[in-house]
């Protein structure tokens, strides 16, 4: 019953974005006709439309498309939907609900394979001290951080191959 009524689900929400939306440009309008008729604004509450939703995944969602892809796109549904971050778990049974082909029938080796992706990417995904994962571009703060941390590794490196570059003019000096 619940595979029969997600396409109805999917199809009322994209409805109702597409009226959210006509609201928002005829509020807006009016209160542009009230800003040049010198009175306040009647509408303070003009936003914009709802994202899209998770229950808007349909069975190609992630078909067909690499797990890093697959992973952020469905981390930014949960974002647009007011969700925020989630565990492994969640997001294994939403890219399997997706068409997201795992290269293993195993539900556990799926979800270490999904661990290893979120951990190699790091300057996509973010873990959280509590073990469910999120987009990095969603904590500002951590992000400047890893980017301090990543130049301050360069500029080691670069110190290290000066002196390595510096060393080795010496030993040649040294043997001449």
């Amino acid at each position: 019953m619940r595979e029969q009524l997600e396409p109805a689900i999917a199809a009322l929400q994209q409805q109702l974005i597409d009226q959210e939306k006509k609201v928002i440009e005829t509020k807006t309008l009016i209160n542009r006709l009230c800003e040049a008729a010198g009175i306040p604004p009647a509408y303070a509450d003009v936003g914009s439309p709802t994202g899209p939703s998770i229950t808007a995944i349909r069975g190609d969602t992630f078909y067909g498309k690499v797990m890093t892809t697959a992973a952020r796109e469905y981390l930014q549904m949960r974002k647009a939907a007011n969700l925020g971050p989630t565990t492994v778990r969640e997001i294994y049974e939403s890219l399997k609900k997706g068409g997201y082909h795992f290269e293993t029938e195993d539900a556990n080796n799926a979800m270490t394979g999904i661990r290893q992706v979120l951990r190699k990417n790091s300057g996509i995904f973010h873990r959280l001290p509590n073990g469910e994962w999120g987009l990095l571009a969603w904590y500002e703060r951590v992000k400047q951080q890893k980017q301090a941390k990543a130049a301050a590794a360069d500029s080691d490196d670069d110190q290290k191959d000066f002196e390595e570059g510096f060393s080795a003019e010496s030993d040649k000096k040294d043997a001449a």
